[in-house]
């Protein structure tokens, strides 16, 4: 089988790898000066050559990402880490577990998900805000 991706070259694991992302400066230096960091929105890229370690360890650190004042954005919508969890090798059977994460994650203040099944996580975020917000 081959793959689409290629693992990440982190030698020390999930720490070296947030090491690695937190600690780089974002570059927009492509943007006019007068941009906003507000209206910069990064993607740690979750998924994309990662272990699930990488991963798992990326979400626990969005606090710390979201500290450099950029929007965050995720896309975790049929990963193949929720799979992996969750024993699911049809990306397909894995919506229902990214509108569960995606409503967590937009609860812990990611501000834009990236799914495929727009009206399950619609209702996962609108179950979740209804009994946040109670």
């Amino acid at each position: 089988m081959s793959r689409l991706w290629t693992p990440c070259p982190y030698k020390k694991g999930a720490p070296g790898f947030l090491s690695w992302c937190i600690t780089r400066p974002l570059s927009i230096s492509a943007l006019p000066k007068m941009t906003a960091p507000a209206s910069v929105a990064v993607d740690p890229g979750i998924g994309f050559g990662k272990t699930l370690e990488h991963n798992r360890a990326l979400l626990a650190a969005l606090p710390r990402l979201a500290a450099h004042g950029h929007p965050l954005l995720l896309g975790v919508s049929r990963k193949r880490f929720l799979g992996t969890i969750l024993g699911l090798d049809d990306p397909v059977e894995r919506d229902r577990a990214t509108s569960i994460l995606s409503a967590l994650l937009f609860e812990r203040g990611v501000g834009i998900v990236r799914v495929h099944d727009v009206a399950g996580t619609r209702e996962a975020l609108s179950l979740v805000r209804a009994i946040v917000t109670a």
